[in-house]
């Protein structure tokens, strides 16, 4: 949720204004320093959610295959440089459309199979979920886990 409202922040009243003069975020602020530390805050948390999103998809790959995740993180990587290098920009484009779509796709799969698979509805299932406190979006009595995770996704979509 901090992550969409990140965006919505960044999209509704960021963007204009950047984009309507023709500049960039860092063109726009005017002290050296406060370029570095953007800059700096850009690229670490680039750095980190690539990192996250490689070995989160290596990890799937590891499993099916049966091989070690350096083995799938290196698979992985090898196979995203080279359709990168070959095909460019709209190489990069149609994989995200295409896997937009079968991130859609799975997502309704997974919607059908998974009362399927345990032979249980979804009520039944949500209902023992949440007997067991497993719905709650607080951590033990207090909320700051939601909050941080709230803050935390509102910085790191609008770095």
């Amino acid at each position: 949720m901090g992550a969409v409202f990140g965006r919505y922040v960044l999209a509704r009243f960021i963007l204009p204004r950047v984009y309507n003069k023709e500049l960039t975020v860092y063109s726009s602020l005017s002290n050296g320093i406060s370029k570095k530390i953007m800059a700096s805050i850009f690229v670490l948390s680039k750095f980190m959610s690539v990192g996250v999103r490689l070995y989160s998809g290596s990890i799937l790959i590891a499993v099916f295959f049966d091989l070690s995740p350096y083995t799938a993180v290196t698979i992985t990587l090898s196979l995203t440089f080279i359709y990168t290098l070959f095909g460019g920009l709209k190489a990069v484009v149609r994989t995200d459309i295409v896997q937009m779509f079968l991130f859609l796709i799975g997502g309704f799969v997974a919607h059908y199979m998974i009362p399927e698979v345990a032979g249980r509805s979804w009520l039944s299932m949500m209902t023992e979920a949440f007997d067991a406190g497993k719905t709650s979006i607080q951590i033990g009595t207090s909320y700051w886990g939601f909050i941080s995770g709230m803050v935390a996704g509102f910085l790191f979509d609008m770095t």
